[in-house]
């Protein structure tokens, strides 16, 4: 369901010619997160998590988040800011 939003959020940009910023976070643990609990996912692996590539999201700039804390795991919060 995320997935089309984003897609369907790519389009109506297009159609304004305005570029959307996105920023998601997942829980997914990195071998970056053993020093730091924020790593950024880079594009080409978007797509093992069922996000669209960024070639299918050409007016929304999504930067995705993997945030972990060792031993504790993450928290588990789920909320949604839209501005």
């Amino acid at each position: 369901m995320m997935c089309k939003s984003l897609r369907d959020l790519s389009k109506r940009a297009a159609e304004k010619k305005r570029q959307v910023i996105v920023k998601l976070l997942i829980d997914h643990l990195t071998k970056e997160n053993i020093t730091h609990c924020h790593a950024i996912l880079p594009s080409d692996k978007w797509t093992d998590f069922n996000i669209p590539s960024a070639e299918e999201l050409t007016f929304v700039q999504l930067e995705v988040n993997c945030y972990h804390r060792l031993i504790m795991g993450a928290f588990h919060l789920k909320f949604l800011v839209v501005d």
